[in-house]
């Protein structure tokens, strides 16, 4: 398997990140076509405003979003013109509430979705990021590479796969094959496995050697550090250049309420992760 139609945004407010270095570098190593999709957000209007907002004022706030859609969609265009990055950029007009559904929509015809990780800090494009992460996972069904500020010169050489025996961590190890197919080390991280994590995680490698890949099984303690806190210190500890994991295991509420795995992972991203529901 490989990646030959890749999907990124720019908004030019939550862009600082490298999202779009991360997906032209991706897009040229597997010779993919690269989309960018350039949002322009309209205002959020509370319910009864819109039989008291003037039409026209709601109109020119349109106008201006989608006029900022088109200019950063042709700078985009520049940009891959310029690194010579087969692809093209198209403006996307949503209410902040809506920018991930509509995302999502445009992510279901591509093989991997480059957005920026979490740099452990929040601030004000964190809430959106997130949105833009579950469209692309839930309404476009894609995979999503979640990539640092400064991505790895080549991602995937020495890969992390948090399994968990989920339907999702099978989905993610799936669709990391066109990075695990180049892999030198692969290890299978299972954080206080019981019986059944055990053997599906024997299963897994037993399927990926089947590949003539160089896989690993590494059982570990999470020693109080949290599912989470074990895996980011192993991928310190073997030099990991990306993370393959399930995201949202649970519920969307129940990880906002209780947290989990996933929003660990996603607002403190020191690695490039590539998750999948």
């Amino acid at each position: 398997m490989t990646y030959k139609t890749i999907l990124t945004c720019t908004d030019g407010e939550t862009d600082g990140r490298g999202r779009m270095s991360a997906a032209i570098a991706l897009s040229r190593r597997f010779d993919a076509h690269l989309s960018v999709v350039a949002l322009g957000y309209e205002p959020d209007l509370p319910a009864y405003a819109y039989g008291e907002a003037p039409s026209l004022a709601m109109t020119q706030w349109y106008e201006e979003s989608r006029k900022r859609a088109e200019t950063l969609a042709e700078a985009a265009a520049e940009r891959l013109e310029r690194e010579g990055a087969r692809g093209d950029a198209a403006p996307l007009v949503a209410t902040y509430a809506g920018a991930g559904p509509a995302f999502g929509a445009r992510a279901r015809f591509s093989e991997l979705v480059v957005l920026a990780g979490g740099d452990g800090q929040g601030g004000d494009g964190a809430e959106l990021s997130e949105a833009l992460l579950e469209g692309a996972l839930f309404d476009g069904d894609a995979a999503v590479l979640l990539a640092p500020r400064e991505l790895p010169e080549k991602v995937g050489s020495t890969t992390l796969i948090a399994w968990n025996d989920s339907r999702e961590a099978l989905r993610a190890v799936r669709h990391a094959m066109g990075f695990l197919s180049e892999a030198e080390k692969i290890e299978i991280v299972m954080i206080d496995p019981d019986e059944d994590m055990a053997a599906s995680g024997e299963a897994l490698a037993l399927m990926l050697s089947r590949h003539d890949l160089p896989v690993e099984l590494a059982p570990l303690p999470d020693e109080g550090l949290g599912a989470s806190g074990a895996l980011r210190r192993r991928a310190v500890e073997i030099g990991a250049d990306l993370m393959v994991m399930g995201a949202y295991g649970r519920s969307r509420f129940r990880e906002l309420i209780l947290g989990g795995v996933t929003r660990d992972i996603i607002r403190d991203t020191p690695l490039p992760v590539l998750m999948a529901h």
